[in-house]
């Protein structure tokens, strides 16, 4: 990859995605990003050309990365950021669906001047959380427990997690064994984030969607629908971006899982932060008995990485992403 190269980015739009278009175009590389209506992402195109100058961004529609025939023309580099939101509990067509779309995408690429790809898998690809068990995550694990949830019925709203995470390990591994079976010219990576949090991009935009929304829930009270979803590691938005940009534009990085995970955490770490943030304001009180997370990821090459791009310290902290994301949205 070269500077000025054209890199595109699907799921431009998203909490993610345009976080890393961001990087991109910060590190001098232009972007093509793909987004499913133009007309309301029209403010994404204001708001780089006025950051970068016109002519270093520019959208394309893909409504569906699953269809055949996608085009990588003039293209560099690909991240494949996009997913699919409309979860429920049934795990068809949704985990055929994922997986035809990162096939799709490798075949375009492998047929144009495609020196690069990454694809943005999950943590729950290989692996869910397990909570106050001390044990080391595999590099080369992948979920088969979610998968075998996801086909078992009944297939209830209750089980859209399973569902996402057997779409992720099916997919992520369905690239790898693509790749290996076709042997494309460009290198390969994956990167495996766990929840995002963080500032969205353009906050008046975005809000704090996703996983960023989620201490947001905790600050404003409305935080039921979270307590189901056990102890784990976050990353930072940014840091993530940045480990995506690296693993497209650094040579030495080929045929790698790299693993965004920056620290554990629990809801009452995030309460405690929260409370300390805002000392005159009145919030819930610690979740009883909810654990932690002890597990050990391989994530010392992804802090490598991250440490090459200006950010000496690695990752950044719980508090300082947590800081960052609750004022951008006061």
């Amino acid at each position: 990859m070269e500077k000025n190269d054209l890199i595109l980015i699907t799921g431009v739009n998203g909490y993610i995605g345009s976080h890393t278009a961001d990087q991109a175009l910060a590190s001098g590389y232009r972007v093509r990003g793909s987004v499913r209506n133009l007309e309301s992402t029209q403010w994404l195109q204001e708001y780089f050309d006025n950051k970068y100058g016109t002519g270093r961004f520019e959208r394309i529609s893909i409504l569906h990365y699953a269809a055949e025939g996608l085009t990588t023309t003039d293209v560099s580099g690909v991240i494949h950021v996009a997913v699919d939101t409309a979860l429920t509990g049934k795990p068809e067509p949704y985990i055929s669906e994922a997986v035809k779309s990162i096939v799709n995408l490798l075949k375009s690429a492998s047929q144009s001047s495609v020196k690069r790809f990454v694809y943005t898998s999950s943590s729950t690809a290989a692996s869910d959380p397990k909570v106050s068990v001390e044990w080391t995550i595999p590099v080369d694990s992948y979920n088969d427990e979610a998968v075998k949830q996801a086909y078992t019925e009944p297939f209830e709203q209750a089980k859209m997690w399973s569902v996402y995470a057997a779409s992720k390990a099916t997919a992520e591994r369905a690239a790898w064994k693509w790749v290996a079976d076709n042997k494309p010219s460009f290198g390969f990576n994956t990167v495996l984030p766990n929840a995002n949090f963080g500032p969205s991009l353009v906050p008046a935009q975005q809000g704090l969607p996703s996983t960023g929304g989620w201490p947001k829930m905790f600050f404003d009270g409305n935080f039921e629908i979270l307590l189901p979803l056990p102890p784990q590691h976050f990353v930072d938005v940014r840091d993530d971006a940045k480990i995506l940009l690296m693993a497209l534009t650094e040579h030495d990085v080929n045929n790698e899982r790299l693993f965004a995970y920056a620290e554990p955490y629990n809801w009452n770490q995030v309460l405690a932060i929260i409370r300390r943030l805002y000392p005159d304001r009145k919030f819930a009180d610690d979740i009883p008995g909810i654990g932690k997370d002890l597990s050990k990821p391989p994530s010392k090459r992804a802090e490598e990485l991250l440490k090459r791009c200006n950010q000496p310290a690695g990752w950044t902290s719980l508090e300082q992403s947590l800081r960052d994301a609750l004022a951008s949205v006061q």
